[in-house]
């Protein structure tokens, strides 16, 4: 294209790059020939400046409302919230908050002060309508008014003006650039929208920092934080965000993969359930799921744990005449809602009557945000989301990693839990189960399983699960192989295999699901 000058009359032009922090910002000079169309040619200079970013900052934008009074909003103001992520309080004097519209160049101020402690919030009320409830008491206040389709909102160790429509370098702190229209960013994509009902909100509780904002934040409930909020320690969250579910680890939620009784001979079949509270200082209320493994009905009871307290409990006792499996979800002694509390561990021996017996591992899933269960506050249920971000995820792939031959008289027990559907009305169903068994020599046969169940109990013979050739020409006697499932459609389960000879352990996971839900009823402890 012809040469056009950027306004000054001389040709030349500056170029921005964001690289990493170990290059030192450098300018070079370059220069280039651009021919047009017609032949004619101009030289032109370059100037090409190397921008290094500044160190991460303990400071960072954590939420943000762009509704505020407007016509459904359930806030009669727009906000911009910041969270202290470090380990000491930060001096807010000299920083300060710019906004821009989505592909704007002008930017408007919020200078701060004070000081902000570690792990807290800092909430900053901006303009607003008629429209809402108002906000909780701000730590500082302003009129600009945001766009809830698009704009950019940067966090500054600067209080000058910004001039430029992408700021980088030091003075760069953090920038949330969301809606589809916004042209500066942090990764490969925007963030989205913020509507009238929902804010944008980083996850972690303000801790997560990837650099991406497609990825950091989250449209949801709005819950605006200040000051005064009970801090956050981004310690817990890092460790629970990095880890596999499933762990010899504390968790919010327990699920113990079988459960069975009779109560005309719980000698020869019963199970025994043990439930601790490792939290030296907090008790905790925990909410039990008892899921019948054909039907899918549900019965639940709720029991209290001091501090270092453990129960025990018998399945011929709680719910006889039932095979089924566990889920015990820690909630809040006073609404009854499901909270982070990462301090459950369990255990749990299986006998029954065909002979098998073993103590099995107890599945533990961490909560990761501090409040994992967003729900408005007067709903009769809410959603457990096991998505790595309000949960861990749960496995959709499992496997069997020693797999004896079926010539042997301690048959395996193999056992397979749907964690999907409600908690309320009713967990969904086994449905098709596809998978492979291998030899020791690495050959692959697959086979099909479908169950109508919750709990499928399979017996690992020649006649199940259905392979060609049978099991026993695929692991002979004195041999073993593995094999691996997932449903045909996905979706989370989990499991657990045992013999006759008192071994048994839970399955290896190999995939884990997207995202799981479980629908949770809320009842406040000692309600009716």
């Amino acid at each position: 294209q012809p040469l056009s000058d950027t306004g000054t009359g001389d040709g030349r032009y500056l170029t921005r790059h964001l690289l990493p922090p170990t290059l030192a910002a450098r300018k070079y000079g370059l220069e280039t020939t651009i021919r047009d169309g017609e032949g004619r040619e101009a030289r032109a200079a370059i100037d090409l400046e190397v921008v290094a970013p500044g160190p991460p900052s303990p400071l960072l934008i954590s939420q943000v409302y762009a509704a505020g009074g407007n016509s459904g909003a359930i806030y009669s103001h727009d906000w911009v919230e910041l969270f202290n992520r470090g380990r000491d309080k930060i001096d807010l004097t000299g920083w300060s908050v710019q906004y821009a519209t989505a592909t704007g160049s002008s930017w408007s101020r919020v200078d701060l002060g004070g000081e902000l402690p570690a792990g807290r919030y800092f909430l900053i009320r901006l303009g607003g309508g008629t429209s809402g409830a108002a906000p909780p008491a701000p730590d500082q206040t302003a009129s600009i008014n945001l766009s809830s389709s698009g704009g950019k909102i940067l966090l500054t160790r600067s209080s000058g003006s910004i001039t430029t429509g992408c700021p980088v370098g030091e003075a760069r702190a953090d920038l949330v650039g969301y809606g589809n229209s916004a042209d500066c960013f942090e990764g490969d994509a925007p963030a989205g929208a913020p509507g009238a009902t929902t804010s944008l909100i980083r996850w972690g509780d303000g801790c997560r920092e990837t650099d991406q904002n497609r990825s950091d934040w989250r449209t949801d409930r709005p819950r605006p934080r200040n000051i005064a909020t009970h801090p956050v320690d981004c310690a817990g969250y890092l460790a629970s965000f990095g880890i596999t579910p499933g762990g010899q680890y504390p968790g919010s939620i327990q699920i113990y993969p079988a459960y069975s009784s009779l109560s005309i001979s719980p000698q020869s079949e019963d199970t025994r359930l043990t439930l601790t509270n490792t939290s030296p200082n907090q008790s905790i209320a925990v909410r039990l799921f008892w899921i019948n493994g054909g039907s899918g009905t549900i019965a639940d009871n709720l029991t209290t744990l001091t501090p270092n307290q453990t129960i025990s409990l018998l399945a011929s006792d709680i719910d006889p005449d039932i095979a089924g499996y566990l889920v015990c979800v820690a909630v809040d002694l006073q609404s009854g809602r499901p909270i982070n509390f990462n301090h459950l561990v369990g255990s749990q021996y299986l006998k029954l009557g065909s002979g098998h017996s073993a103590n099995i591992g107890v599945f533990s899933i961490r909560a990761i945000e501090a409040d994992p269960f967003l729900t408005d506050q007067v709903a009769a249920a809410g959603e457990l989301i096991f998505d790595g971000n309000h949960y861990q995820r749960l496995p959709s792939m499992l496997a069997v990693s020693h797999l004896p031959s079926p010539t042997t008289a301690s048959e395996s027990l193999l056992i397979v839990d749907r964690l999907e559907g409600s908690l309320i009305s009713g967990l969904q169903t086994i449905g098709d189960l596809r998978g492979t068994v291998y030899s020791d020599l690495e050959s692959a046969h697959s086979f099909a399983v479908n169950s109508s169940r919750r709990q499928l109990r399979l017996p690992i013979n020649d006649r199940t699960p259905r392979v060609t050739p049978r099991l026993s020409a695929i692991i002979p006697a004195a041999r073993a192989g593995w094999m691996k499932f997932a449903r045909t459609n996905v979706g989370a389960i989990v499991g657990a295999i045992l013999d006759r000879n008192g071994n048994g352990r839970a399955l290896h996971f190999l995939d884990l699901a997207e995202e799981a839900v479980i629908e949770f009823p809320l009842t406040a402890p000692g309600s009716s």
